[in-house]
């Protein structure tokens, strides 16, 4: 709530292109979170061109380039999306319809799909029947996830065509990005798994890679020094497994088996945990 996330979105803001349908006079739900968000150290201009020089190293194309932008955009402008329940023959409720006709037709040439196709996806029946006003809206809210995870994953994809081995060469190298906010001090099932993640990743990425002989080596001053302390762990998966790692997913699926006395220490001890940006 004391900073702002997502600066690329803020950063698309200084982007010349008209296309993009973004005016600086308009408030944009996502970008402002109900109110203004300052964050007087970082530099929106910069990051415009910092991302597109990025995408240039990942060699992206012009095409491709302008695709990104219009559905970063679209996300934007999913955001102001809202609904209203249209009022049918003897006075029936039929299906939402967007209160912001020209918004919608926006974001659907902005995302190069059809607009009865966005608006079945975002207002069309299913097994619950027509789907009111609030889960309209929330529906509003996937789409724009699914459309930045997208995204997401077209960057991880870009830079792992360059690292595929080129001819003569048999060692291979991928990367992966994982997006979460690091130890939250909130008591919640989602922040439960938050931090099982960070501290299994802090604890692994540790062993593998920074707690080995290599590891060693630089600190002897053979390498190249890594300002990189070992993790500290805030005692979430002690509590849980007796200071065992096994696969998250195992530890989760179990989270409902759990007493309420287990799963309300758990909780406890999450609540005195100091929220952190990073783990690593």
């Amino acid at each position: 709530p004391q900073g702002r996330s997502f600066h690329l979105l803020h950063a698309l803001r200084c982007a010349p292109h008209k296309f993009l349908h973004l005016d600086p006079g308009t408030v944009y739900h996502y970008l402002s979170g109900g109110g203004p968000v300052e964050a007087p150290t970082t530099n929106d201009e910069a990051n415009w061109e910092a991302f597109l020089a990025a995408l240039n190293e990942l060699e992206v194309t012009r095409n491709d380039t302008s695709f990104v932008l219009q559905l970063l955009a679209a996300v934007i402008h999913i955001g102001n999306l809202d609904f209203a329940t249209e009022v049918g023959p003897k006075g029936r409720q039929s299906r939402c319809v967007p209160t912001d006709l020209a918004l919608f037709k926006l974001v659907a040439s902005l995302l190069w799909v059809d607009e009865e196709l966005v608006l079945e996806a975002l207002v069309g029946p299913t097994k619950a029947g027509l789907p009111g006003v609030e889960q309209a809206r929330q529906n509003c809210h996937i789409l724009a996830q699914t459309v930045y995870d997208a995204l997401y994953q077209f960057i991880v994809q870009s830079g792992n065509k360059l690292l595929e081995p080129q001819a003569g060469h048999d060692i291979e190298y991928t990367m992966g990005l994982m997006d979460f906010p690091g130890l939250v001090s909130e008591g919640t099932y989602g922040a439960l798994c938050c931090n099982l993640m960070s501290e299994m990743l802090a604890q692994r990425t540790w062993r593998r890679y920074l707690g080995n002989d290599s590891a060693k080596i630089r600190a002897e001053g053979l390498g190249e020094q890594m300002q990189m302390p070992a993790p500290k762990s805030q005692g979430v998966l002690e509590v849980m497994v007796g200071g065992q790692y096994p696969g998250v997913l195992s530890i989760v699926s179990e989270i409902g088996a759990m007493s309420a006395e287990t799963l309300s220490s758990l909780l406890t001890k999450m609540g005195e945990v100091e929220p952190s940006a990073s783990v690593i």
